[in-house]
């Protein structure tokens, strides 16, 4: 049995699709045509009182020290045993999303230094901080298992959906404006000693032997800055890129991988983390010169 993995942004493409613009191509794509893909949402305009009335500092919108605490690989047919492909493919011994991390990482960290964020990851994390990480983690699964699927699927399936050393932690339920969710996460955020929380998640979609990723989310959460706050956070900014180009495939064929590629996606994950903090740059002037 032949077994061909498309690995593209979008559904139904076919084979033919890899004539279009690669996934390194979209991301280095001009600012007019890359924008076409993307949507951003922004709650610095929520605190436009109070900074008017200088109740807070505009400049504690703009968080300088954040922590990378989830970066998720999220299939959307994961009920579905045949699906669990996305999440049991390996090539050296490396799921697609630990692939991904991997040849990532360093790309985001660069692109974010040159807004002059500094980015830790769990491995930069002390004990302390690490401890301060899991019991958060613990504790969103805890509200959350029975509201989220993929908990389910984690139970029953020898899986795993985040990199070495994440656990999955749901940042973009209910497109990330859960209360009880950004309470935590605004804890964990205090706890750690930092002024904001990374989240990233790759979503891909299943069907036949194929497997589409549909979307990259980036979501930052930090305390709010609110002195009458009713929770401890919220998420200051979301970012959604959504399009339908090709990003590579895998071929495999009675158990050979006959080809693939991943690459691009270090450039697009850099891209839309910098864009988050330099569209951000660009809300918090708004309230700086007035």
């Amino acid at each position: 049995m032949k077994l061909i993995i498309y690995l593209v942004f979008g559904l139904g493409l076919s084979y033919s699709a890899c004539a279009q613009l690669s996934i390194s191509e979209m991301a280095a794509a001009p600012e007019s045509e890359y924008i076409k893909n993307i949507f951003i949402n922004y709650d610095v305009s929520n605190y436009s009182k109070l900074i008017r009335k200088e109740v807070i500092d505009p400049r504690v919108l703009f968080p300088r020290r954040i922590g990378l605490i989830a970066f998720n690989h999220f299939e959307t047919d994961h009920k579905r045993e045949k699906s669990l492909i996305a999440y049991q493919y390996q090539n050296d011994g490396l799921t697609i999303i630990q692939r991904i991390f991997n040849d990532s990482k360093k790309a985001i960290i660069d692109s974010l230094a040159q807004h002059d964020i500094t980015l830790l990851s769990l491995d930069d994390f002390d004990e302390a901080q690490l401890a301060a990480y899991k019991k958060a983690q613990s504790e969103i699964a805890q509200h959350y298992d029975r509201k989220v699927d993929l908990y389910k699927t984690l139970e029953k399936a020898d899986i795993s959906v985040c990199p070495t050393p994440f656990n999955f932690i749901p940042s973009f339920y209910n497109e990330g404006k859960d209360k009880v969710l950004n309470d935590i996460l605004g804890n964990l955020c205090e706890e750690l000693g930092l002024d904001g929380l990374l989240s990233i998640q790759l979503t891909t979609n299943t069907f036949n032997y194929s497997i589409a990723f549909t979307n990259a989310m980036l979501s930052l959460n930090i305390p709010d800055p609110d002195p009458d706050r009713k929770v401890t956070g919220t998420q200051l900014a979301g970012y959604f890129y959504l399009t339908q180009s090709p990003v590579g495939f895998i071929g495999l064929k009675k158990g050979e991988v006959t080809g693939e590629d991943l690459s691009g996606f270090d450039k697009l994950l850099a891209r839309m983390s910098g864009d988050v903090f330099r569209m951000l740059s660009l809300e918090q002037e708004l309230y700086m010169d007035n």
